[in-house]
């Protein structure tokens, strides 16, 4: 079963793992927190989601022991920060081409 470790659990990374794990991957999700928002009500069944919370990368676990514990894939994303009204504003639409532009980093696959 080709493993996947994710850092970090902000929403991007739930909705990344829900998938891989939908379609047979096993992931491991690292992050600060105790546990992320709505996971225990969005996890499917079968056993391959592991969370490790409160857990601090480079402080409590480092990069090389995530890659050693036979990871196929890590990932490391960033999320592009937004603001606007909740379905939109016609006075002022956005332009995803420049939010795009505009995005400092774009998710990272090490295999």
């Amino acid at each position: 079963m080709t493993r996947v470790s994710i850092i970090g659990s902000a929403a991007t990374s739930l909705q990344t793992a829900e998938h891989l794990v939908r379609a047979g991957m096993s992931v491991d999700l690292f992050t600060e927190e105790p546990a992320p928002f709505g996971l225990l009500n969005n996890c499917p069944d079968g056993g391959t989601l592991r969370l490790f919370g409160n857990i601090r990368i480079g402080v409590g676990i480092t990069m090389d022991e995530i890659l050693h514990d036979n990871a196929e894939a890590l990932l490391r994303a960033r999320g592009v920060a937004f603001t606007t009204w909740s379905g939109g504003c016609p006075e002022n639409p956005i332009d995803w081409e420049v939010v795009h532009l505009r995005a400092g980093q774009a998710p990272v696959v090490y295999l």
